[in-house]
């Protein structure tokens, strides 16, 4: 008990120093993944491997290794291009114990990882294969040359993410109230259709969907979708308002945003994905750093190319 005592007092004067001890850069080969052509990938390669300069160049972890890695997935339509990405996990400096060679050593396992993703994003979906509807909680704030998406991640950290797209355009379009009701009707008939022991149910849930569609101006059914709840069509409650706590905002693919001539390994888009443990100034200080340390401007500049 008392050998735990001194080596957690230890650690806590160590991490106040922390900040300050030099960390290392280490390629890591866990959670990559490779497919697509040959071609394809050596191209997603020299794009990849220009924003590991880029980052290098313009940080140095401190108090932690930075543990990088690559992942280069073929296109999974609707999406017409490839999705490849460069993702770094922190992993801070802990003592070792007494009598050991060396004093410190890297932490095993991290949660507070960057990644800078081409053609696929974790703050939306462009196709869900689980789920009857794509959807987003929040709409994102448009800033200088990015969309910024606040993400759900707890008491303990901050997630969010940075959309890095060609000029004022989004890769998804909103549903409008129309829309949405239009597709609910469509799912309510198939499963009335499959003939499901909730055949009773479902008839109810489509008068009530004709009703509250009928009900509507034409103002009101050209209105950008805000669903009180999920979206689910057998789930649906009522719409809301942009400022409800507790709200889905139905999207669909905006197929029109892709350039369909340029090859699968051309980014079309960029997001920036954050998840950082905001108790830890090691993890908080590292990530604000490298966060300067990315060019939005040499991102956008690589769209399209």
């Amino acid at each position: 008990m008392l050998m735990a005592t001194v080596q957690l007092k230890a650690q806590r004067r160590f991490d106040a120093d922390l900040i300050k001890e030099p960390g290392i850069w280490k390629t890591s080969t866990l959670g990559n993944s490779i497919s697509g052509t040959a071609a394809e990938v050596a191209k997603e390669k020299t794009i990849t491997a220009a924003i590991h300069n880029m980052v290098k160049q313009n940080f140095t972890p401190m108090g932690m290794l930075a543990s990088y890695g690559f992942s280069y997935v073929k296109n999974d339509p609707p999406n017409p291009s490839n999705h490849f990405s460069y993702q770094i996990y922190f992993l801070k400096y802990i003592l070792n114990e007494a009598g050991s060679t060396k004093s410190y050593e890297p932490s095993i396992a991290s949660n507070t990882n960057i990644r800078i993703s081409a053609n696929r994003a974790s703050a939306f979906s462009l196709n869900e294969p689980n789920e009857p509807l794509a959807y987003l909680t929040e709409f994102p704030i448009q800033k200088e040359g990015y969309y910024l998406f606040n993400l759900e991640g707890g008491d303990d950290r901050n997630t969010y993410s940075w959309l890095i797209t060609y000029d004022a355009k989004l890769p998804f379009n909103y549903l409008t109230k129309q829309a949405y009701l239009e597709w609910r009707r469509t799912a309510i008939l198939e499963g009335i259709k499959l003939g499901d022991t909730h055949n009773v149910l479902n008839k109810d849930l489509l008068k009530k969907n004709e009703e509250l569609l009928n009900s509507l101006s034409a103002t009101e059914r050209n209105e950008v979708a805000i669903i009180e709840g999920t979206p689910h069509a057998n789930e649906f409650k009522r719409f809301t308002d942009k400022n409800a706590k507790y709200k889905t905002i139905p999207i669909v693919p905006n197929l029109t945003y892709f350039n369909n001539k340029l090859p699968k390994s051309s980014p079309q888009f960029f997001e920036v994905y954050v998840n950082v443990d905001k108790t830890n100034k090691v993890y908080t200080g590292n990530m604000e750093a490298m966060l300067k340390a990315i060019q939005i401007s040499t991102l956008k500049n690589m769209l399209g190319k």
